[in-house]
């Protein structure tokens, strides 16, 4: 009766398991789609999918990203900005632009090339479930960040992105910590990804009261 493993399988394939046998049966499972192009789960379950999805082939270059999680304290130096919001259809534009500068930087494709309607729909139904945070200065998109999921105990967030000209200013850590303030309520807790090498990204994050849970890997097909 209770749950050992789960895996969102699609273009983007995530595993979440408990043994070895959920790492392969889910792997068996995957080989019946045919298009995935990205793997992400614990990095001591990839490489054990892999080898049963893909036998001898090579692994992928592999990119190390740490779980973080909303429960430490936020630096005093942190000033929050009460201008975050959720964004509207009238911000879809400098959304869609900041995402797919996002998609293009992590995996060389560029998605308005790729796959311009289906993006762009994609990001405005994001939009219109108000899952995009957002913080606009004169008109002008400064920080976004994607609301992916919600359930009453957590909040996954993920597509934190700075505006080029803004950067350097700690926006992003401001932006986090005012967000944080709004949505926990003191019984959920808000969650997402960080890659290992961004040292900068780790310090912003814990200046905004995040702190790191597990090591996660990913793979580009």
């Amino acid at each position: 009766g209770d749950m050992a493993g789960v895996a969102m399988s699609g273009r983007n394939l995530h595993i979440e398991a408990t043994s070895e046998d959920e790492v392969v049966a889910f792997a068996r499972c995957a080989r019946k789609v045919p298009d995935v192009r990205m793997i992400f789960a614990e990095e001591d379950k990839l490489s054990t999918f892999w080898t049963h999805l893909r036998g001898e082939s090579s692994m992928p270059k592999v990119s190390r990203h740490k779980m973080i999680t909303s429960g430490g304290v936020v630096s005093n130096d942190v000033e929050i900005i009460d201008e975050l919001r959720m964004a509207t259809n009238d911000e879809l534009d400098q959304i869609v632009a900041a995402h797919a500068e996002m998609v293009f930087a992590a995996t060389g494709v560029d998605p308005l090339v790729a796959d311009a309607v289906g993006f762009r729909t994609r990001c405005g139904e994001r939009v219109d479930q108000g899952r995009v945070c957002v913080w606009l200065n004169g008109g002008e998109l400064i920080f976004k960040t994607d609301i992916v999921s919600v359930t009453p105990e957590a909040i996954y967030i993920e597509g934190l992105w700075v505006n080029p000209k803004a950067r350097g200013n700690g926006y992003s850590t401001r932006c986090l910590a005012s967000m944080c303030r709004q949505l926990l309520t003191g019984s959920n807790t808000i969650c997402g990804f960080v890659d290992v090498e961004h040292e900068l990204y780790n310090s912003l994050y814990r200046k905004a009261g995040f702190i790191e849970v597990d090591e996660y890997a990913k793979i580009y097909l």
